[in-house]
């Protein structure tokens, strides 16, 4: 919508914004603390008595004196250092006389026009009069298109650099690179964006010292969730911990774009980060069911059939993942994860491997009786095969048939005599016991 355009435009105008002026901030800190701390401009013992001391670092500029020191220190040292634009001092007294009204415009429209010097912070100036019949001319009644277009402003709306076709960039291992116009292009809009982001790492203490300063309940100011606390007792979600990692990862989402235009723009030992998945098992809603058991099955048989099959790893955290007295990990480190709600944790190469695997997991965690639960009696039989207690091999004593045991062969009232020993050869069926079988 037009709306939202709009907006978006004024956010990027505004990021874009803040990028130059901390870029100017960091270029000019050095030279305006030497001139701020030892120039004797007459208009700086005010200025010091009002603002105090410079900062020591160029990131504390905007917070001095609530953003005014930076912009009255920088605005005096450009009308300190601003020369005339003949190069000379106004010349005061010279003795001239005053000519009357009409000989000062006769004499105004002979003599040249000075150029207007280039201002700093506006637009680019041009020539108060210009050659009538020049092709830049313009005069009225004539198509303003005709006119030099306006200069881009350096505070203004600076649009995003196009990359020119087949431009050449240096590699981090030495060497050069041609890109495609396509690759060009995406390549310095996530440049720009990876400059934005670190920058806002560099300045994350400042900015939370000044969210923190707000009062609570400001549109500014997001809630904080509940305190997560390691095991020395210090708290390991506090704001630019959060803020911090969410930049990282940030700054980890754009590298691996560039990695995607083209792998060699980044260092040979870059790798992309594992995806995650969570799928969290519903243990208080049913907490004698056997959740664990369905995910990991007989000896990890299950588990390794869902990491064979998604290409994922598959592993249990959180609450309860861990039994009573286990050690855990063997560095002593807390385990990822083990302050959550117990959860099945998947990590794969890619989304797709990720999300497969998080569908077959939601499978097999849906709550049905052992009974009508084929994949529970799948893996009772396989237990009782790896335990060699499995029963569907043995041969009746009876028929001597295999597959069934004597109290359930279907043969065992007509085959019985009384007075005979209902004895059988399980090999040869004969009426001997098996060992003595000739």
């Amino acid at each position: 919508s037009p709306s939202l355009a709009l907006f978006s435009r004024m956010a990027t105008n505004a990021s874009e914004a803040l990028a130059e002026r901390q870029a100017t901030q960091k270029a000019m800190h050095p030279l305006l603390k030497v001139w701020y701390t030892k120039s004797q401009n007459p208009t700086l013992p005010a200025l010091r008595e009002k603002l105090g001391t410079f900062p020591s670092f160029w990131q504390e500029l905007d917070a001095w004196a609530e953003g005014e020191g930076w912009r009255a220190v920088y605005k005096a040292y450009l009308t300190a250092t601003e020369k005339p634009s003949d190069g000379k001092p106004p010349e005061a007294g010279s003795g001239q006389k005053r000519d009357a009204p009409g000989a000062a415009a006769a004499s105004a429209a002979d003599a040249p026009v000075p150029k207007k010097k280039k201002s700093r912070w506006g637009a680019k100036a041009t020539p108060a009069a210009a050659d009538p019949n020049s092709a830049g001319a313009t005069t009225p009644g004539v198509n303003a298109s005709a006119a030099p277009t306006r200069g881009r402003s350096r505070w203004g709306d600076k649009a995003v650099p196009s990359a020119p076709a087949g431009q050449t960039v240096a590699l981090p291992g030495g060497g050069t690179l041609t890109l495609t116009p396509a690759q060009s292009e995406a390549y310095v809009k996530l440049q720009m964006s990876l400059r934005d982001i670190q920058t806002k790492i560099t300045n994350i203490a400042i900015d939370v010292k000044r969210v923190e300063s707000l009062p609570k309940g400001h549109p500014d100011r997001s809630p904080s969730p509940p305190p997560v606390y390691d095991v020395y007792g210090r708290k390991t979600n506090n704001r630019e911990s959060r803020w911090k990692e969410r930049y990282n990862d940030e700054k980890q989402d754009v590298m691996e774009s560039i990695f995607d235009v083209d792998r060699r723009l980044l260092p040979g030992n870059f790798s992309k980060r594992k995806k995650k998945g969570k799928v969290f098992i519903p243990v208080k809603e049913h907490p004698t069911y056997n959740f664990i058991g369905l995910i990991i099955g007989p000896r990890g048989k299950t588990q390794k059939e869902l990491e064979a099959k998604t290409g994922c790893k598959v592993a249990i955290r959180g609450k309860g993942s861990v039994k009573e007295g286990a050690r855990g990990r063997r560095d002593g480190k807390p385990m990822e994860g083990e302050d959550e709600e117990l959860h099945c944790l998947l990590i794969g190469d890619t989304t797709a491997q990720v999300n497969a695997a998080m569908k077959l997991v939601q499978d097999l965690i849906v709550v049905i009786d052992d009974e009508k639960n084929e994949h529970k009696q799948k893996q009772l039989r396989e237990l009782a095969l790896l335990n060699g207690t499995l029963k569907d091999d043995e041969f009746c004593t009876l028929c001597g048939q295999k597959g069934h045991r004597s109290f359930a062969c279907p043969t065992r009232f007509a085959s019985y005599k009384p007075g005979e020993a209902a004895v059988k050869c399980g090999v040869c069926g004969g009426p001997h016991a098996t060992r003595d079988c000739p």
